[in-house]
C-alpha cells in the first residue's frame, strides 16, 4: 500500500524536480526534502522546528508526523530539496 501522507502535495504517479545542491534542512513548513535512510530506502518529507528547535516531521497538511533526535535524523542522508512536480497525463 503506496504512503500517501504527502497528499495532495505529491500524489502516486509524481514526477519530482528535486535541487540536489540543497544538502541542509532548512525548518519551515514549505520545502519538501528528499531523504534516505542508510541507502535502503527514499523518504519526502516536509521539516519544521517546533518552539524549542526540536526537528517535526509534518505531512502535506502541516500535521506533526514524527519528532526527531539528532541521532535519530544523523541516520538519514539530505540528498535533494524538492522543487517542483508534475501529475501523470
Amino acid at each position: 500500500m503506496p504512503d500517501t501522507s504527502m497528499e495532495p502535495s505529491i500524489s502516486k504517479g509524481n514526477m519530482l524536480l528535486v535541487d540536489t545542491s540543497a544538502k541542509k534542512i532548512v525548518p519551515d513548513t514549505k520545502n519538501i526534502y528528499a531523504l534516505v535512510k542508510s541507502k535502503t530506502g527514499l523518504v519526502s518529507s516536509r521539516v519544521k522546528e517546533d518552539a524549542l528547535g526540536k526537528l517535526l516531521w509534518t505531512n502535506s497538511r502541516g500535521e506533526n508526523v514524527a519528532t526527531t533526535t539528532d541521532k535519530e535524523l544523523s541516520q538519514y542522508e539530505v540528498v535533494a530539496r524538492v522543487v517542483m512536480r508534475t501529475g501523470a497525463l
